[in-house]
């Protein structure tokens, strides 16, 4: 069973923008692995991680059996 719809919708977004902490040294999204770039729009989740909104969007959180996320990160 994943996250109802209703409840994913309201997870905030954001896009990155040229001063953008997510720009900083080190930071990417911990599902892909790949680094932000400006204007990606990234899905900020209630634990306040963020990730890209393709990697984590509306279909996967509602599955989550659809997520591929790297273990070695967390």
């Amino acid at each position: 069973m994943g996250i109802p719809e209703n409840i994913v919708k309201s997870m905030p977004s954001e896009r990155v923008h040229e001063r953008s902490q997510l720009l900083q040294h080190g930071e990417q999204c911990r599902l892909c692995l790949r680094f932000y770039q400006i204007g990606e729009r990234v899905r900020r989740l209630p634990c306040r991680h963020k990730f890209h909104i393709d990697c984590i969007g509306n279909e996967k959180l509602s599955n989550p059996g659809k997520i591929n996320f790297n273990l070695l990160v967390f």
